[in-house]
């Protein structure tokens, strides 16, 4: 079988080696799609969260190709999602449901370590089944079950902050994440929604999946500004969302809030950012730090078999394992209009 390895920053290899087999309590997944994450490309540019001998790809959906002894609920040719993060149930966190901080899930997540393989590969060995691979039903199509773990990313940051029906939001950033909250946003019956997005084409999706303004920040930072509290009564919004995980974003993110707002940090910054927490304590702005997803799958499945969420507006391009370094990972890093690159492991060349 084919795997996509993690050389170094910059740098990804084609390695051909034997299907793995089940063992008692896993499950072996062949890869039909593995969409790729705006993780894994800067962990490709830089390597720090990433080791070496990885293979990459937590966003998967495939079939059930075997089974291990001990493997109830499932069956050979099973159409499935893989949540990329197992869970003990047994830890302080898990016990309460809040399973993306389980002590043993980010240890054991696929696609970070080379121990724990991703699904950028034609299989794709699945350790604990019953905690990461959901049934996908025939009303979704493989592309749109791809999507599913960005999109449950997305509704999770809905369900941790303090929206409420009607409440008017700005989100910064209309990447895949940020346009996923859009589309969520609306489906739960936000007030007026703005985005913040340099990408024309990407401001446009939005305003297609129900952003009601676009700012462009390219004029600058003042400029910015202005545009928002131009927006916003000259207050600001009682609810941000960041999600572009730009350093300058998180940084101004809690200034876009009004007094006594919640700034929801959701994109995943990685460089020291400088902030004056007295803008936050004289404004009573509370900062939300958010994290993967509980139990958000299930009703993304559901979103998505109902049509509610057109997958196909997300989806950039469609590549083949050989070309996916060229054509998904450089791609996006020189092309800003770029959303979402699947992988389609069933292409060959």
């Amino acid at each position: 079988m084919r795997s996509l390895v993690f050389r170094g920053s910059g740098a990804l290899e084609i390695v051909e080696g034997e299907v793995p087999f089940p063992g008692a309590g896993e499950a072996l997944v062949r890869m039909k799609y593995c969409g790729i994450c705006g993780t894994d490309v800067h962990n490709y540019r830089n390597g720090i969260a990433v080791q070496v001998g990885t293979v990459m790809g937590h966003e998967n959906a495939g079939t059930v190709e075997a089974l291990g002894p001990g493997v109830n609920g499932l069956a050979l040719g099973d159409r499935v999602i893989v949540n990329p993060m197992p869970r003990c149930g047994t830890c302080y966190w898990c016990r309460r449901g809040e399973y993306s901080l389980c002590e043993i899930g980010s240890a054991r997540e696929i696609g970070f370590h080379p121990e724990y393989p991703g699904g950028l590969a034609d299989f794709l060995l699945v350790r604990y089944p019953d905690s990461m691979i959901m049934k996908v039903p025939d009303s979704v199509s493989a592309e749109a079950a791809a999507l599913a773990e960005p999109l449950a990313t997305s509704l999770h940051a809905l369900n941790m902050s303090r929206f409420r029906k009607g409440d008017e939001v700005l989100v910064v950033g209309a990447g895949m994440i940020g346009l996923g909250l859009i589309r969520f946003l609306k489906l739960s019956g936000a007030g007026r929604t703005v985005v913040i997005e340099p990408s024309e084409a990407k401001a446009k999706l939005a305003r297609e999946l129900g952003a009601d303004l676009a700012i462009d920040p390219s004029p600058g930072r003042d400029a910015t500004m202005k545009a928002i509290l131009d927006q916003s009564e000259g207050i600001g919004f009682p609810l941000v969302f960041e999600c572009s995980g730009v350093a300058s974003s998180f940084r101004d993110a809690p200034l876009f809030a009004r007094k006594g707002g919640q700034a929801a940090i959701v994109g995943f910054c990685e460089t020291e950012v400088g902030v004056i927490p007295r803008d936050w304590i004289l404004r009573e702005i509370e900062v939300k730090a958010i994290l993967g997803y509980y139990e958000e799958f299930r009703e993304v499945i559901q979103s998505l078999g109902m049509n509610e969420i057109p997958a196909a507006s997300f989806i950039s391009g469609i590549v083949s394992l050989e070309r996916a370094e060229e054509e998904g990972f450089r791609r996006i890093l020189r092309d800003r209009d770029c959303v979402k690159i699947l992988v389609d492991l069933e292409l060959r060349g």
